[in-house]
């Protein structure tokens, strides 16, 4: 628990620091540290997602969410919000 607040943190903290690509690649190293899968919640995902669609880079949403249906623990598309936002990302 204490990890995905951490992180959820971060996502936070780098929407008011950075916009634009910066923010992009702030979202892609947070992104690189859920290799620990315990990590990994829905409320990350949505906000990693969220995020991306703020300053559109929808490419990073499509890769987001198959990377995640790579994992076996963790299933994007059980997720309403998830797969929005990848329908979405996808149309863009």
């Amino acid at each position: 628990q204490y990890f995905r607040e951490t992180i959820l943190n971060e996502i936070r903290k780098a929407r008011e620091l950075y916009t634009g690509m910066e923010l992009s690649a702030e979202l892609s190293r947070i992104q690189q540290r859920l290799d620990n899968v315990e990590c990994l919640s829905v409320d990350v995902v949505i906000n990693l997602l969220l995020t991306y669609r703020d300053i559109q880079d929808y490419e990073s949403i499509v890769k987001l969410v198959e990377t995640l249906e790579k994992l076996p623990t963790f299933d994007p598309m059980a997720h309403p919000h998830v797969k929005f936002h990848y329908a979405f990302a996808l149309n863009r």
